[in-house]
């Protein structure tokens, strides 16, 4: 998972807007019990979805972990 991992960190950074790899990142981030980084992942595709209007996908990504 490590690798894939790696792989999904380059994805986002090479296309920020790519929500759906950001949410991935912070899935598997999430299996691999990196609590912390997982709710950051989220908490970027949150904020991004809000700040484009996309306020029903930006709540239901908070509403996924209580904790962002």
């Amino acid at each position: 998972m490590g690798e894939g991992r790696e792989v999904l960190e380059q994805l986002v950074a090479a296309e920020p807007k790519d929500m759906a790899q950001q949410l991935r990142l912070g899935d598997t981030y999430r299996r691999m019990e990196q609590p912390q980084k997982a709710i950051e992942s989220y908490q970027r595709a949150a904020k991004f979805f809000s700040d484009e209007g996309q306020l029903i996908k930006a709540i239901g990504r908070r509403e996924a972990d209580p904790r962002m």
